[in-house]
This record gives C-alpha cells, sequence and structure tokens, in this order.
C-alpha cells in the first residue's frame, strides 16, 4: 500500500494552486485524467495507464480550490483467484473480511463548507447528475458527518446501497459498523459482510469479491484477470 498519501496528496494540491493551466501537461504526464468545473478539481487515473507515483491515489478525488473535500480511497488493486494467495502486503487473519461486491453507478457524497449542503461528484466527473436523487430519496442526509466522504452505489434496479465511507483529512476508509449505522440511519442499503474462514474456503463461485484486512487494506479479488 501506499506509504505516505497525505505527501501525495501535498504534491497534488500545489501543483493544482501554483499555476493550473501550466502544470495540466505535468498531470498528463502522471497519466491522471485532470477535470477543472469552476474551482472544482477532480482527478481520475487515465483508464488502462501505467501507473506514476501520483496515479494511486488519483481515484476521482476532488478539490475544491485548495482543500481536499472528496477521498474515495485508493485506486482499487485486483488479483485473480489464484494471484491472491501470493500477496505479501495484505493481512490474512480473524480480522480481515469480505465484502459483497456491489455493481452499480457509484456517487461520492462530500460536504461543501461554503455553502453548508452536500456535494455530490463520481469517479469521472466533478458533479454527478444522481445528485437529485440523492438528495431526494436519501432519509435525514443532513445528519451525515461533515468529516467524511460517503460512498453510494446505485444499481440497475434502481437500489442505493451505502459501499463504504472515508475520513476525508485523515485519508483512512471508517470501519464497517459506521457504514452499518449510517445505512440505517439514511435509510439506504449496504453490501454484505462474510467471515473469513480461510483463503481454502475461498471458491471461484464466491467471485467477485472484496476483502479488507485489520490495516483498512482493501483489494478485488476476481476469477481472472
Amino acid at each position: 500500500m501506499i506509504k505516505n498519501p497525505r505527501a501525495l496528496i501535498t504534491l497534488i494540491r500545489n501543483r493544482l494552486n501554483d499555476n493550473y493551466e501550466k502544470n495540466i501537461e505535468w498531470f498528463q504526464e502522471k497519466n491522471v485524467v485532470l477535470i477543472r468545473s469552476g474551482n472544482l478539481f477532480h482527478l481520475k487515473k487515465a483508464p488502462n495507464s501505467e501507473d506514476s507515483e501520483i496515479s494511486s491515489v488519483c481515484n476521482g478525488i476532488l478539490f475544491k480550490g485548495a482543500k481536499l473535500v472528496a477521498w474515495p480511497g485508493f485506486v482499487e488493486r485486483v488479483y485473480s483467484f489464484d494471484e491472491v494467495k501470493d500477496i505479501t502486503d495484505f493481512v490474512w487473519n480473524d480480522s480481515t473480511y469480505y465484502v459483497e461486491e456491489i455493481k452499480g453507478e457509484e456517487v461520492y457524497m462530500w460536504w461543501d463548507v461554503d455553502i453548508n449542503k452536500w456535494g455530490f461528484s463520481s469517479p469521472t466527473k466533478p458533479n454527478s447528475t444522481y445528485k437529485k436523487r440523492l438528495v431526494e430519496n436519501v432519509y435525514n442526509i443532513m445528519s451525515g458527518d461533515p468529516s467524511y466522504t460517503y460512498v453510494f452505489k446505485i444499481t440497475e434496479k434502481g437500489k442505493t446501497y451505502l459501499d463504504r465511507i472515508y475520513y476525508t483529512k485523515k485519508l483512512e476508509e471508517i470501519a464497517w459498523n459506521e457504514v452499518y449505522r449510517y445505512s440505517i440511519k439514511f435509510k439506504v442499503l449496504h453490501p454484505n459482510l462474510y467471515k473469513f474462514e480461510g483463503l481454502d474456503k475461498l471458491e471461484r463461485s464466491d467471485l467477485p469479491i472484496i476483502a479488507r484486512d485489520s490495516r483498512s487494506n482493501r483489494i478485488k479479488i476476481v476469477d481472472e484477470i
């Protein structure tokens, strides 16, 4: 995993606010797509590109001016069924668990301190087209914690899930019990959780699935890559 993500975020922030026009080419060289909408800066790793020193943190992150406002976690690491047993930086023990993968459109909900309202972005855009839907369908939405970035998923059948939560300033994923608590508070669905019982118990029919360890490392396991 990334040893010092805060240093990378600081580097990106400095580039954005030094001279935006001058630094567009710099981001392109780092295989990062940068979109500007007013004072919002959206950064996403370019599809099918090689990793760079900053691309791992560019997973749809969003700055408003010099402030990081949305942090949806690191770029997802994906391993095949045959590769996963050889991972050296992931902890497999009784604190590890599996999370159901929800397929759908991701929406990031983040607090806009300038207007005291929630903002909504997506993995590819600084403004999500699902804003109205979430504002109308998430119960008691103003009870959310402004310190958090909430990651929702909306399925093809129109169901809304709270998939995960991040502490924006600390760049940390919030524990599962908070995801469960807020899903109940917001009256939305949440992914199913499964106990880890050993890699030998994992079967191809279980895939794809998300695994999370005690250090909040998060990986996706698929049948083949």
